[in-house]
């Protein structure tokens, strides 16, 4: 499905600073899919039941599988605003298909869940957004707004989840390392790596996030948890051509915006590797 490929889309075509609007709703049009699991699955634990991946040949966010007489999963091209139920035990082909442009999330929920019973469902139930402890980004569709605008947009925010799948996936590979996800609450694309010799849960996290609260462009991250002590983070080293930035506060871990790499030439997937790597090398030996 999303496995690496080596492959990089060129990054830019609209500038990172300018996606936030398209970003916010391509947010709440994969709350769909997220849905999906979150109302048809049984819960677990670490709520990856409701995580998505990256499918490359699509160019969609797809979601776990559902058991049903007619196994089925929900995707969302982010481009063309797409939502599929696709075949998982045949060819892949979509059972069923919705354009989302001028239909509302109430629409779209209503039909998951009708397309969904038709498929064979030992227990049927209405597909329901999942209503987290702290809300996502606020946007009119959240108040019975139709998705539309923003194609450019939605498209380059694909090419950043599409490129950071490929590039998780064939440079963090070691042991213990989890499955690639895409998150619905934060709305970032990650996978952790175990810290050898720190036992318990110790892990870093590699991703990257499309913008959040914290700035409205792309930016590549690696943090650490749990977080090291604050005696341990003195002298941070530089990063890899004065690249990115160190955070200490409120989380421990390094970040790459995306107009910084965007300056620093044209080999964009050497230059995200390189600080990726470096990153994880310094936190694992904290």
């Amino acid at each position: 499905m999303d496995t690496g490929t080596g492959r990089w889309t060129t990054l830019g075509a609209v500038p990172p600073q300018t996606l936030a609007g398209g970003r916010v709703e391509l947010h709440h049009a994969a709350q769909l899919v997220a849905a999906v699991g979150h109302s048809l699955l049984p819960a677990r634990p670490d709520d990856s039941h409701t995580s998505m991946s990256w499918d490359d040949g699509r160019a969609a966010f797809v979601g776990e599988a559902i058991d049903a007489g007619r196994p089925f999963r929900a995707a969302l091209q982010p481009a063309s605003l797409t939502l599929h139920l696709l075949d998982v035990a045949g060819d892949g082909d979509p059972f069923a298909t919705l354009n989302l442009s001028g239909r509302t999330s109430a629409e779209a929920l209503g039909w998951l869940t009708t397309e969904a019973a038709k498929l064979g469902l030992e227990r049927t139930a209405p597909v329901i957004l999942i209503v987290f402890p702290t809300p996502i980004p606020d946007h009119p569709i959240a108040h019975g707004a139709a998705f539309g605008a923003g194609e450019a947009e939605r498209g380059e925010a694909a090419a950043y989840f599409g490129n950071a799948a490929a590039l998780l996936h064939d440079e963090f590979t070691e042991g213990g390392a989890s499955p690639v996800r895409i998150w619905p609450h934060h709305f970032d694309i990650a996978r952790l790596l175990p810290v050898p010799g720190a036992g318990g849960d110790a892990t870093v996290g590699v991703g990257l996030s499309p913008g959040d609260g914290a700035g409205d462009e792309p930016y590549w991250y690696v943090n650490r948890w749990p977080h090291p002590p604050a005696d341990r983070l003195h002298d941070l080293p530089p990063l890899p051509g004065g690249l990115g930035r160190w955070s200490t506060e409120g989380w421990v871990g390094a970040a790459l915006p995306a107009s910084s790499l965007l300056a620093a030439g044209p080999d964009q997937r050497g230059t995200v590797l390189a600080f990726l790597r470096a990153a994880v090398d310094w936190l694992r030996a904290l």
